[in-house]
């Protein structure tokens, strides 16, 4: 370990592995790591209240200096709703980890890392296979050179809500390993017994890597828990979630470090990388039946006729913890058109619409065929968006070639029409929609009048 500072990274780039973002290895950027664990107490204690949205945790590795930005851009028009549950075997022995077809080839993903910055004792997060095919090992960030536990476990679909202990979940990996921190990637496998997570195409499957040393992983106000952060054809993986101060939530109430007692902190993005062949299995599969959705309409849907605008924000407020995994919009008919979703915590304001999309997370992106409806039902949104009972989230759907909705009680009120945004209109024992604002372009200056969102969310509560 250093004792006068901070050296400077080695040029030279690992062998096993590819180089972290940005490929080309920065020749004066110092250590990443820090030389001691941090203490217990962090010592930049957030002295502010949480809000609704969960807060960062302490972050108990220093930040690194000219962190780059991640590049990696996310997709959104994933093939199944969440979570798939199908056909999911895991771990299933297959002679060794064979296959039919004899040996395939180990695909690394994803292929450029998320870099970390970020502290805590366990990360979960969900992958969906696109393809068939068998994972068999991990590899993730630490936050410093030691020996020390680390576990994974895997379950079929989503963690959401299964956070707090180990039910339903299957130990897959328990040793004691060389933990190479900040700048080496450290290899968690082969997993027990040489098994191996099957996936069929459009499976979903999650995964908790904790470590009693403390694991390292990326977190960024761009993404929002559920989006997806990597997709190579094959396997795409999601934001998840850290969970800090002990295991599962043991580390919630008194033993949390945070004002509320909070220990489960999103979104988080697992920094490492997952090692899997393109496979078919020849074992029995096994069927979990899927949790019901919820198909919630606007009562404005129907008579939403309303045209002179492109995009519509409104405001959703969750009386319960959901789960939000799609929506339906009421376009233009007979006509194509590109559509993008955006969300944002908390409310919205006026200038966040003009000109930019700064503070907004991409939700969906996509194009909608010409039809004879108007009702479009668009591809779900992943993993699925998590709104804790009582969060407020904004949403701005924007279509090409525009969209219908209807005008908000204020702009009814001739000849003096005034703005009535934020005011309910739809609601069942869920969620609460409240009136928006119309734009005239992406991002651009809002109309004079509110406006009522038209469509169907579709959700299921996560109890």
């Amino acid at each position: 370990r250093p004792t006068s500072g901070p050296t400077k990274e080695p040029t030279a780039q690992p062998t096993n592995y590819p180089t972290k973002l940005p490929t080309g290895s920065p020749t004066s950027r110092p250590t990443s790591g820090p030389t001691e664990e941090p203490t217990a107490q962090p010592t930049n204690y957030p002295t502010n209240p949480p809000t609704n949205y969960p807060t960062k945790e302490p972050t108990g590795a220093p930040s690194r200096t000219n962190q780059p930005t991640i590049s990696l851009a996310p997709t959104y028009q994933p093939t199944t709703a969440f979570p798939s549950w199908g056909n999911t075997i895991l771990p299933t022995r297959l002679g060794g980890g064979e296959v039919e077809g004899g040996d395939a080839a180990t695909i690394q993903f994803p292929d450029t890392f998320f870099e970390p910055n970020r502290v805590s004792n366990g990360t979960m997060f969900t992958v969906t296979a696109l393809q068939d095919l068998s994972i068999s090992a991990l590899s993730t960030y630490t936050s410093e050179v030691s020996e020390g536990l680390v576990q994974v476990y895997v379950r079929p679909g989503s963690y959401v809500p299964h956070t707090a202990s180990d039910e339903g979940w299957t130990l897959i990996f328990n040793q004691e390993v060389y933990q190479r921190g900040y700048d080496e990637l450290t290899h968690l496998g082969p997993f027990l017994e040489d098994q191996l997570v099957y996936l069929r195409g459009g499976d979903s499957v999650s995964f908790y890597v904790y470590t009693t040393e403390k694991l390292s992983y990326h977190y960024s106000d761009e993404w929002s828990e559920g989006i997806t952060v990597a997709d190579d054809g094959s396997l795409k993986m999601y934001a998840g979630i850290a969970l800090a101060y002990g295991k599962w939530e043991s580390g919630c109430g008194a033993a949390s470090l945070q004002p509320d007692g909070e220990c489960k902190f999103a979104p988080r993005v697992f920094s490492g990388q997952l090692e899997y062949s393109l496979s078919t299995p020849t074992t029995t599969t096994t069927t979990t039946a899927p949790i019901p959705s919820i198909e919630f309409s606007t009562p404005n849907r129907k008579k939403a006729q309303s045209d002179d605008c492109k995009g519509i924000t409104f405001t959703l407020e969750a009386k319960q913890n959901i789960i939000l995994q799609g929506m339906s919009i009421v376009a233009m008919n007979n006509i194509a058109s590109e559509v993008h979703i955006y969300t944002r915590n908390g409310i919205y304001t006026e200038n966040s619409l003009t000109n930019s999309d700064d503070g907004w997370t991409l939700l969906y992106e996509g194009k909608i065929p010409e039809q004879q409806n108007k009702l479009v039902d668009l591809d779900d949104f992943g993993q699925g968006l998590r709104l804790a009972a009582g969060e407020v989230r904004s949403f701005y759907v924007f279509s090409r070639k525009g969209l219908f909705y209807t005008d908000g009680e204020g702009a009814m009120a001739f000849p003096d029409p005034y703005i009535t945004e934020g005011t309910p209109y739809a609601e069942d024992s869920s969620i609460v929609i409240h009136e928006g604002r119309g734009t005239k372009g992406l991002f651009r200056r809002p109309l004079e009048t509110s406006g009522k969102w038209a469509g169907i969310l579709r959700y299921h509560n996560d109890s």
